[in-house]
């Protein structure tokens, strides 16, 4: 994954990182609604739209927490490695990282969630 090189680019690959986890969840210039998003994080999250069991609303919020996930993962795994504290070898984060976004793409909503989701008013279009 392109993206894991960064964490070891000395030419200001960490600091791509941290700057793209705070977009990810910026209030006021989120990066997955940017235009401006990393390519290979939009192949990514574009590659695995049609994996997603979820209705529309639901696969926008998670293709949302996807990029969410892999930039404040990677921002944690270099905080926590900067620090001595990892409890893991990178082969296993990245695998247990590809884990849980697969498990956000496949896992279908619970019953709450889908009840929610049937009672929310249908979007109508604009004309």
């Amino acid at each position: 994954m392109p993206l894991i090189d960064k964490l070891d680019d000395a030419d200001g690959g960490q600091e791509f990182i941290s700057i793209a986890a705070q977009l990810s969840v910026s209030p006021t210039m989120p990066l997955a609604e940017r235009s401006a998003e990393p390519a290979p994080v939009r192949r990514f999250s574009m590659a695995l739209m049609p994996f997603v069991q979820a209705p529309l609303p639901l696969q926008l919020l998670r293709m949302q927490r996807i990029v969410n996930a892999i930039y404040a993962s990677l921002a944690n795994w270099r905080r926590l490695e900067s620090r001595g504290d990892v409890v893991a070898s990178r082969d296993l984060f990245v695998s247990d990282l590809l884990d849980s976004l697969e498990a956000l793409v496949s896992h279908p909503p619970s019953s709450a969630t889908a009840q929610l989701l049937a009672a929310q008013p249908t979007p109508q279009p604009t004309t």
